[in-house]
C-alpha cells in the first residue's frame, strides 16, 4: 500500500544531545497531528547529530509549528526550524549572512527579531559554547537577497549592547580559505575589532577582522592579512609577545594533526552490546571466541576478584551493522549460557561506556568486581526499556509506516516487534536496514501464527 508523503515537512536544527524521537514527538504533537519524527543519528554510534525532521499531515500544522516553536527551548537548547525537502535545498545562498562581534547577551531569538525588520528571516542562529553561552557570532538567512543587502547596508557597524556588530556575506568553508587568514588569541575581552585592526596594520595591510568566542568560552579573532607574506610578517612580529598569532587551519587539518598526536592506546568510538545469562565459568577469551564471527573489537566478562563470572559481560563493535547481526543471531543462544538458561543480548546501557573509561583510568581494565556482596547467580539482565512512552510511540509510528509499505497486516506486525524483549535496539535496526526489517517481519509472522 503506497504511503502519501505529508505536505508539512520541517527541519529541526540545534537539538540538544538528550533530545530523542520521543521528546521531539511530545513537543511537536502539541501543535498538530504528526506523521513521523526522526532525530538523525550517527549510524555507527547512534549518537544524535544535532538535527532531525518532523512531518505533519497538514501544511497548516507545520506553519503553526514554525510560528509557535521556532527558537523554543528543548532540553535547555533553543531549536531552529526550517522547511525541509525541496524548499530546504533551494535556499538562495546569496542571502545568507555571517554576523560577528555580537554582544554576548544577544541570543538567537533576539538576533532574529532584530534582523526581521529588513525582511523575512528563513533561518537564524547564534553559535553557543559548551555551556550554552553565546560565542559572539551567528548566521542569518533571509528569504531574499534584497533583504540581506539591506541588512548589511543599514545594520553593519550598528551598536548593539556594548559592541558594534559586523555583517558580511556568508562564505562556505570550502571557499573561505584565504592565504593570509590568521587566528589571534590571548587579548583582553573588551578588545574591539578596530583595536586589533589598528594594531596589526602597523605590521602589514589588513583586509578584515572577525571577533569570535570558542567552544570553551574563550575570545579569539580571525585577522585577514592581505596575503600569505603579510600574514607571515604578523606571525613573526608577535612571536615573542603575549598575543598568540598563527595561521588558521581547516577542520580537516586540525583533525589530522590531532590524530597524529593521539596516543596509540586511544580507543575509537564503538557500539557496545550487553550479554547476560553467562555461565559462572565464562571468561573474556570464551566470550571473544563466541562472538568472533561478528568481528568485535573487544569482549569482556565482568568477574569477581576470584575470577568467577558475574553472569554478564560486554562486547564492542566498530559498526552498528555488526552489532545488529550479533543481537539477531546470539540473543537466546544457549552457548556459554548458565545451565538451563539462554543468553540475553542487547544494546548496552550508556553508563557502561563511562564506567569502562573510568575503570581504564583507574587501572581496573580486567572487568573485575571489587564489591563484597555477591548476588545470586546467574545474573540475568533486565529487559531493555524505552527511555519514555513518547519514544516508543514515535518509533512505533515510523515502524508502522515502513511495514505498511510491505505488508497488509502492518498494525499487528508492528505490535509484535514493539513488544519483543530487545525492542528498542531491534526497532532502530529495522528502521535502518530493509534487510533486517524483512527478517524480523518474517519472525513476527511466525509468532502471530503460533498464537493462532
Amino acid at each position: 500500500m503506497p504511503v502519501v508523503s505529508p505536505p508539512g515537512s520541517l527541519y529541526i536544527g540545534d537539538l540538544a544531545p538528550a533530545v530523542d524521537d520521543g521528546i521531539l514527538w511530545d513537543v511537536f504533537s502539541q501543535v498538530g497531528e504528526l506523521q513521523s519524527v526522526k532525530v538523525v543519528r550517527d549510524p555507527r554510534t547512534f549518537r544524535s547529530r544535532g538535527f532531525g525532521f518532523v512531518n505533519f499531515w497538514s501544511m497548516q500544522a507545520a506553519e503553526e509549528a514554525i510560528a509557535e516553536l521556532n527558537y523554543a527551548s528543548i532540553c535547555g537548547m533553543p531549536c531552529r526550524i526550517m522547511w525541509a525537502s525541496a524548499r530546504f535545498e533551494e535556499r538562495n545562498q546569496a542571502s545568507n549572512l555571517f554576523v560577528s562581534n555580537l554582544d554576548l547577551s544577544l541570543d538567537t531569538y533576539g538576533l532574529s527579531r532584530m534582523m526581521g525588520v529588513f525582511g523575512e528571516v528563513v533561518s537564524c542562529k547564534v553559535e553557543m559554547d559548551n555551556k550554552g553561552a553565546s560565542r559572539g557570532y551567528g548566521f542569518v538567512h533571509f528569504e531574499t537577497e534584497e533583504a540581506a543587502e539591506m541588512a548589511m547596508r543599514l545594520a553593519n557597524g550598528l551598536m548593539i549592547g556594548d559592541k558594534h556588530i559586523a555583517i558580511e556575506k556568508f562564505v562556505p568553508g570550502e571557499d573561505r580559505q584565504h592565504p593570509g587568514r590568521l587566528v589571534v588569541k590571548r587579548f583582553a575581552p573588551e578588545t574591539q575589532p578596530q583595536d586589533l585592526k589598528e594594531l596589526f596594520e602597523k605590521v602589514a595591510p589588513v583586509e578584515a577582522v572577525e571577533m569570535k568566542i570558542d567552544w570553551y568560552g574563550q575570545p579569539y579573532a580571525n585577522v585577514i592579512a592581505k596575503d600569505a607574506e603579510a600574514g607571515q610578517k604578523m606571525v613573526d612580529h608577535f612571536a615573542d609577545q603575549e598575543l598568540q598569532v598563527a595561521f588558521a587551519r581547516t577542520w580537516k587539518q586540525r583533525k589530522e594533526e590531532a590524530d597524529e598526536k593521539e596516543p596509540n592506546g586511544a580507543e575509537p568510538e564503538t557500539v557496545d552490546l550487553f550479554v547476560g545469562g553467562l555461565a559462572p565459568t565464562a571468561d573474556s577469551a570464551a566470550l571473544t571466541a563466541l562472538f568472533a564471527r561478528f568481528e568485535p573489537t573487544k569482549a569482556v566478562v565482568i568477574t569477581y576478584p576470584d575470577g568467577e563470572s558475574r553472569g554478564f559481560g560486554f562486547v564492542s563493535f566498530t559498526t552498528a551493522e555488526s552489532a545488529a547481526e550479533a543481537i539477531k543471531e546470539m540473543h537466546e543462544s544457549t552457548e556459554l549460557a548458565a545451565e538451563g538458561g539462554q543468553l540475553v543480548v542487547g544494546m548496552a546501557d550508556k553508563r557502561w561506556d563511562s564506567r569502562r573509561k573510568e575503570d581504564k583510568g583507574a587501572g581496573k581494565g580486567k572487568g573485575q568486581w571489587n564489591g563484597d556482596d555477591r548476588p545470586p547467580k546467574p545474573v540475568m539482565p533486565l529487559k531493555p526499556e524505552w527511555n519514555n512512552p513518547g519514544e516508543k510511540r514515535a518509533y512505533g509510528t515510523r515502524l508502522f509506516y515502513r511495514i505498511q509499505q510491505l505488508e497488509a497486516n502492518a498494525s499487528k506486525l508492528t505490535g509484535v516487534l514493539l513488544e519483543s524483549e530487545q525492542a528498542p535496539a531491534l526497532v532502530r535496526e529495522c528502521l535502518r536496514s530493509d534487510e533486517i526489517l524483512q527478517t524480523w517481519i518474517a519472525e513476527a509472522k511466525r509468532i502471530l501464527e503460533q498464537k493462532r
